[in-house]
């Protein structure tokens, strides 16, 4: 093909054919300048298809994440349920100056004193946001969704963060006043650590919560945050990654 187009510019020369010879030459240009865009779109053509790929191959680590985080959230609402129903008995038997009936099958204290938190999937995230094609407009819907789930997780995040932070203060006063010793005696017993004397029901709670202004302090504190922010926020994000999850599979569905 470049021999032939070699012996027309020759013989064009040749017969002194200027202006052919130029028309022919800047038509020859062209055809170069078009073949090699035709190249460059077809590199640009297989590039983006590459990158979608690898775009819907991170869309499935992501919908493992979401599911990951929308079992590790039902399980942290659960549980903070189960502790704050037990702190709420524990208040109200402290008001009304009853005794407060344990049931040592549901040992729910620890879930108040232990630190909870939801553990952010984030891996996977961070993949699909360095995406070239996480900044364009046909991707603009899940972006969103991204953003507003992202952002009810960090809500939650720092909920959690303010009330731990709480309980941890207020445990080294506890410890001071030794009623954090008591409760650690009682659980000890309930637990069947060797050499344990102490009974299950042996434990006077309505002393520990009169004596100790910081026992008092963590109850009410839980009580409130859990009721008021934690248990309203888990079910937010909850929501929030059923969206994502609803918009991400729309997406994949239509590329």
């Amino acid at each position: 093909m470049i021999s032939f187009f070699r012996k027309i510019r020759n013989a064009l020369m040749a017969q002194k054919k200027w202006q052919q010879y130029l028309a022919y030459a800047l038509g020859e240009i062209i055809l170069v300048v078009i073949g090699i865009l035709l190249a460059l779109q077809l590199d640009n053509w297989n590039d983006e298809r590459i990158e979608q790929k690898a775009l819907k191959s991170t869309f499935g680590y992501v919908l493992e994440d979401l599911a990951k985080d929308s079992l590790q959230l039902t399980q942290l609402k659960e549980q903070r349920q189960e502790a704050v129903d037990y702190c709420s008995g524990l208040i109200l038997s402290y008001l009304k100056g009853q005794p407060f009936s344990v049931d040592t099958r549901k040992q729910r204290l620890g879930l108040v004193f232990y630190e909870q938190k939801f553990i952010r999937n984030l891996e996977s995230f961070k993949k699909l946001e360095v995406s070239e094609l996480f900044e364009s407009p046909d991707f603009y819907s899940v972006r969103e969704k991204i953003d507003a789930y992202k952002k009810e997780i960090n809500r939650l995040v720092y909920d959690e963060e303010r009330l731990n932070y709480f309980i941890e203060e207020n445990e080294r006063s506890m410890i001071e006043d030794t009623s954090l010793l008591g409760i650690y005696e009682y659980y000890r017993g309930i637990k069947g650590y060797p050499m344990t004397e102490r009974l299950p029901n042996e434990i006077n709670w309505l002393g520990l919560l009169k004596g100790s202004p910081a026992f008092r302090g963590i109850l009410l504190r839980f009580e409130d945050d859990v009721y008021k922010l934690l248990l309203p926020q888990y079910s937010v994000v909850i929501e929030k990654g059923a969206a994502l999850k609803q918009e991400i599979k729309k997406y994949l569905d239509n590329s």
